[in-house]
């Protein structure tokens, strides 16, 4: 969020629309039955999700997409 708002202002808004698409999967998915999603296949797919609404984004829209695969990169780190 630091990188998208200025004392709470947002920057860029096609950005903070993306941040907020990904905290609702990411949201959705803490809410999933630890036993059968918050395994390694499990934090897979909610990479791939992310990865999918990274992917349709515009070229030109940099900055959401850099905010999109940064998380995208945590996720798969872990």
């Amino acid at each position: 969020m630091d990188s998208i708002q200025f004392k709470g202002q947002i920057k860029d808004e096609k950005a903070a629309d993306v941040l907020g698409k990904i905290s609702k999967k990411i949201e959705n998915w803490k809410s999933l039955d630890p036993a059968e999603y918050h395994t390694p296949e499990g934090l897979d797919s909610l990479k791939q999700q992310i990865g999918s609404l990274v992917e349709e984004l515009p070229l030109e829209q940099k900055n959401a997409r850099r905010v999109g695969n940064n998380v995208y990169n945590s996720i798969k780190d872990s």
